[in-house]
C-alpha cells in the first residue's frame, strides 16, 4: 500500500510539472532574430532609422494573441509603464497577427511592451539618423553673434537655388558674444538673445529669448559654434568654456544625432581699426594664422566636433584674387553683399559635401567673374582649410 502510495504520489508529482512545463512553453511571447531575451533586465534589442518602419516577427499561443497588446512603454524602478496619450512618443506601434511593426518617429532610446494578461516582452528600440540627405532637408542652427549672421545671410537662398527641398535655419545671436558670455548666458538661465529664425526666405527676428529656446524650436541636423572673432586665435580663451557649451547643447537638442559643426572666421582687414586687432600686431596673416593654428590646436582633435567651416580661409583666399582686401564692410564684419556670400557658401559647402559648380544666385553686386573666383575660393578652403590658396584671378 505504501509503494502505491508513492508510486501515485510520483506520478502526480511528474504529470504536474510537465504540464506546469508545457503550460510555461504555451505562454510566451518571442521574437527570432533578435539579440536579447525580452526580460526587464535583458531587453530585445532593435534599431531603426527615423521614418523607417520595421516588421518584427513573433510567436505566441492563440490564448495570449487574442489578447495580446503592444505600447509604448517608459522604464521605471517598479517596471515598464505604459506611455499615456499626453505624453511624447517616438514610435508608432501597430500589432498584425503575429507581426509587430515599428515606425521610428523621434530620435533616442524607446521601449516597447508586448502583452497579454500578465505574460509580457520588453523591446528596447533606438532610433537613429540614418546618412542625412541634404538635397531633401538641410536644418541648421548657429550659437554665435554678428560673424554667424555674416555666415548666413544668404544660405537660404543658395540652398534653395542648390535644389534642397526644405531649409530651415536659425541663429542664436548675441553681439560680440563669446564662448564664456554664452556659458554665462544658460548658467544663469537669461534670456539676453536675438533669435533669427529662416523657413521662407526671410529672416524673422524676435528678442529676448533663452539659448535653450533655439536649440528646442526644431529637430535641428547641424549645430554651429564659434569664438568671438577678437579671441578666435587666443587659445586659452576657449576652455573650460567650449566644454561647457557642448555639454549644454547635447543635454538640450531634440535631435540626439544632430552635428556639431565650428565655424572658422576670417581675418580682420589690414585696415581695421577694432579694438582686438592689437593682439594680433594689427596684421592680417598674422591673425589668419593664429586662428589657424588655434582651430588645429583645439577644434580638430574632437570627436565631437563634426566639422569645420573655413570662412576664414575662403575670405583670404579672395583676398589674393584682384578683389584684394575690400570684403570687409567695417574693418571687420564681412562686406554685406559679396562679403557674406563667399561666407554662405562657405557654410553649404562645408555642410552639406554637395557640388557648388551649378550655383547661379548670386548678389547683384557680383558679375559672373566675381561669381567665378568666389566658387574657386570655397572649393580651395573646402580641400585646404588651412591654408591660403592663391587665387587664379588675378586681373578682372
Amino acid at each position: 500500500m505504501r509503494k502505491l502510495i508513492v508510486i501515485l504520489t510520483t506520478c502526480f508529482i511528474l504529470f504536474s510539472l510537465i504540464g506546469c512545463q508545457g503550460n510555461s512553453e504555451e505562454k510566451r511571447i518571442e521574437f527570432s532574430g533578435l539579440e536579447g531575451q525580452g526580460t526587464d533586465e535583458n531587453p530585445y534589442q532593435v534599431t531603426i532609422l527615423k521614418g523607417e518602419t520595421k516588421s518584427l516577427s513573433f510567436s505566441a499561443s492563440q490564448g495570449l494573441l487574442d489578447n495580446l497588446k503592444a505600447y509604448e512603454a517608459e522604464k521605471t524602478s517598479i517596471g515598464y509603464l505604459e506611455l499615456l496619450d499626453t505624453d511624447p512618443h517616438g514610435l508608432e506601434i501597430v500589432v498584425n497577427g503575429t507581426a509587430l511593426e515599428l515606425k521610428g518617429t523621434a530620435f533616442g532610446t524607446h521601449y516597447v511592451k508586448v502583452a497579454s494578461g500578465t505574460v509580457y516582452v520588453i523591446l528596447k528600440v533606438e532610433v537613429e539618423r540614418g546618412v542625412m540627405d541634404f538635397t531633401k532637408t538641410l536644418k541648421v542652427l548657429a550659437i554665435g553673434n554678428s560673424f554667424s549672421e555674416d555666415g548666413m545671410e544668404y544660405l537660404y537662398k543658395i540652398a534653395k537655388n542648390y535644389g534642397v527641398e526644405e531649409v530651415v535655419l536659425g541663429n542664436m545671436h548675441r553681439d560680440g558674444a563669446s564662448l564664456e558670455m554664452h556659458v554665462t548666458s544658460f548658467t544663469n538661465d537669461s534670456a539676453n538673445y536675438k533669435y533669427k529664425k529662416n523657413t521662407a526666405d526671410e529672416w524673422v527676428r524676435t528678442e529676448g529669448k533663452k539659448l535653450v529656446f533655439g536649440l528646442q524650436d526644431e529637430e535641428w541636423d547641424i549645430i554651429v559654434i564659434q569664438q568671438v572673432s577678437g579671441s578666435s586665435g587666443i587659445p586659452g580663451t576657449y576652455q573650460p568654456y567650449l566644454n561647457q557649451l557642448i555639454d549644454f547643447v547635447k543635454a538640450n537638442i531634440k535631435n540626439p544625432y544632430a552635428r556639431i559643426y565650428w565655424h572658422m572666421t576670417w581675418a580682420y582687414a589690414n585696415t581695421s581699426t577694432h579694438q582686438d586687432f592689437v593682439k594680433y600686431n594689427h596684421d592680417q596673416m598674422t591673425m589668419f594664422q593664429a586662428i589657424v593654428d588655434t582651430v588645429n590646436e583645439l577644434i580638430v582633435p574632437r570627436s565631437d566636433i563634426y566639422g569645420i567651416i573655413p570662412s576664414g580661409t575662403t575670405i583670404q583666399n579672395m583676398r589674393t584674387s584682384f578683389l584684394g582686401d575690400t570684403l570687409n564692410s567695417d574693418g571687420y564684419h564681412l562686406y554685406v553683399k559679396k562679403g557674406r556670400y563667399a561666407a554662405a557658401l562657405t557654410w553649404f559647402k562645408a555642410i552639406t559635401g554637395l557640388s557648388i559648380d551649378d550655383i547661379t544666385f548670386k548678389t547683384d553686386d557680383m558679375d559672373a567673374t566675381v561669381l567665378a573666383l568666389t566658387k574657386e575660393a570655397v572649393n580651395n578652403a573646402i580641400q585646404n582649410p588651412f591654408q591660403v590658396t592663391e587665387s587664379t584671378y588675378k586681373t578682372k
